[in-house]
């Protein structure tokens, strides 16, 4: 018997009542199917552990792909705590003239202490010093206190000090610096009307009344860091500000020092190139070269362009298979009913088996109905078996083996139902 070919078998008994039974029915049908969908399952498993296979492979390589990005990361965030307080450290030695490493060292230890962002308090005391203020550390914990206080950020501390500051620079007592304090929440007026009594904010000295907004701040608000330092965003704060400390320890043990050597002999490197006119030369090359890959990306696109007729070609047999494989599938689902029909008609023979045992003469055209329902069924079977075996084992087959090409080799699915069964019977 050929290797695409089955058979349908029906035998049947009568029992002791006179009433037929069905004793065997389909069992080569039944090898067969089993046989074939035990191909299927191999193929189908073969491209499955392929594709994991794949993936675990990505995973591992993204897996170290993440772990050099997040090395990268700390290493750039540290260098830029070191860089800011490198510039902190410029700026308040010229400010404090020559004393700007020590001033630094106090302000940060004191904002370790603080909850509020280390740069970001240096950085305002820095502002109003750089204004005409030389606010003191007790100063400074009054305006975290009052941060603190009103339940603001880093941006409040900055605004207030920012405001004091304009009104040293100013040397007198303007409603706008009042207003930027009284829209963040500061007392202002109530603080100076307590100070100075009803007096026309304008005749009043900067210096007397900056000094009489900072007792005022501190009588309403002192110790609310202390307070804050014990609560959840208290203690973030802190390890946060811990956090840029230790990269900031780190930098300048020695690293930060060794890059920027490296980096000065970089720029030394590239001040050369610029004077002799190299750096030139180079900018002429790549420009040169970029125009060609313009060149080649625009070639590219045009045959891209030129191209799509050809793929959608390729685009339509691959599609033409489907079609066949699903017009395959629809004759199989077809057979089954043919099939399901001739068991109905068999088993409502079989329902007058009473009747048959009294009459069997009249068995022939009883039967008849049955005989022909079962051989609907098995002309169905034997006319479409062969070929729904051959498109739909052949289908799978180069959907799987092209599959794993193109998982290798970026291959185009190329294949027609006509090449496939093909192939399949080669």
């Amino acid at each position: 018997m050929p290797a695409n070919t089955g058979s349908i078998s029906l035998e049947l008994v009568v029992d002791d009542k006179g009433q037929y039974q069905i004793k065997r029915f389909t069992q080569g049908a039944t090898r067969d199917l089993t046989k074939f969908s035990g191909t299927i399952r191999q193929k189908v498993g073969g491209a499955v552990s392929f594709v994991l296979r794949g993936l675990t492979s990505w995973k591992t390589m993204l897996g170290g792909m993440a772990g050099m990005a997040g090395l990268g990361l700390l290493a750039k965030s540290s260098i830029e705590v070191a860089s800011g307080f490198e510039k902190m450290r410029m700026s308040l030695d010229t400010l404090t003239q020559g004393q700007g490493a020590q001033t630094l060292d106090e302000l940060n230890r004191w904002a370790l202490t603080m909850p509020v962002n280390t740069e970001k308090a240096i950085q305002a005391f820095t502002m109003m010093r750089a204004m005409g203020l030389n606010p003191t550390i007790a100063q400074m914990t009054t305006l975290v206190d009052t941060m603190s206080a009103l339940g603001g950020s880093a941006d409040t501390l900055e605004g207030i000090a920012r405001a004091l500051g304009q009104m040293a620079t100013k040397g007198k007592v303007s409603a706008e610096e009042l207003m930027q304090l009284a829209e963040r929440g500061v007392p202002v007026f109530d603080i100076l009307r307590e100070r100075f009594g009803e007096v026309e904010t304008s005749s009043l000295d900067a210096g007397e009344a900056i000094g009489a907004i900072f007792q005022g701040l501190e009588q309403r608000f002192g110790g609310q860091s202390e307070k804050m330092q014990s609560a959840w965003a208290g203690m973030v704060e802190s390890l946060k500000s811990y956090w840029t400390e230790f990269r900031r320890l780190v930098m300048e043990s020695g690293p930060f020092d060794k890059l920027k050597e490296m980096l000065g002999q970089v720029v030394g490197w590239v001040t050369e190139a610029f004077q002799t006119g190299k750096l030139e030369e180079w900018a002429e090359a790549i420009g040169e070269w970029i125009l060609k890959q313009i060149d080649a990306a625009q070639t590219a696109i045009k045959g891209l362009i030129g191209g799509w007729d050809d793929f959608k070609k390729k685009l339509e047999a691959v599609i033409e298979v489907l079609k066949t494989l699903w017009g395959w599938a629809s004759k199989a689902v077809g057979w089954v009913a043919d099939l399901a029909k001739g068991i109905g008609l068999v088993a409502a023979r079989l329902s007058l088996g009473e009747n048959l045992a009294v009459a069997p003469t009249a068995a022939p055209e009883t039967v008849a109905p049955m005989t022909r329902g079962v051989g609907d069924a098995k002309t169905a079977w034997t006319r479409d078996r062969d070929a729904i075996f051959s498109e739909i084992q052949g289908g799978a087959t180069y959907i799987t083996n092209n599959f794993s090409q193109s998982m290798s080799k970026n291959d185009i699915l190329d294949v027609t139902g006509q090449q496939a069964r093909q192939a399949n019977r080669g």
